[in-house]
């Protein structure tokens, strides 16, 4: 399937389980610059590693976690002005 979004951000919260981390997984194949955000640092690292290992290089797409919980103001707002504004795809997930 072609989407024709490689090269557009995504912003994908929730990512690094169920529904956003399809989500992710399937935008980063599709050649998407994925921006992963969730609350767990660990397992974040997790799906950016195993969506490394699943599509690779992808055309030069990039995939990026952030650390992003709703009960620490301090994360929402480091460096998400910069990436929204370049954002081409939303996809908000309960986190």
């Amino acid at each position: 399937m072609d989407l024709q979004i490689s090269g557009k951000v995504a912003l994908v919260t929730g990512s690094n389980r169920g529904i956003g981390k399809a989500t992710a997984i399937t935008l980063s194949k599709e050649g998407a610059d994925v921006a992963l955000l969730a609350r767990n640092e660990k397992l974040l690292s997790q799906t950016k590693n195993e969506i490394s290992s699943i599509a690779p290089n992808n055309n030069g797409a990039w995939v990026t976690p952030y650390i992003l919980d709703r009960n620490d103001p301090n994360t929402i707002f480091i460096g998400y002005d910069e990436l929204y504004k370049s954002t081409w795809i939303n996809c908000h997930n309960p986190i």
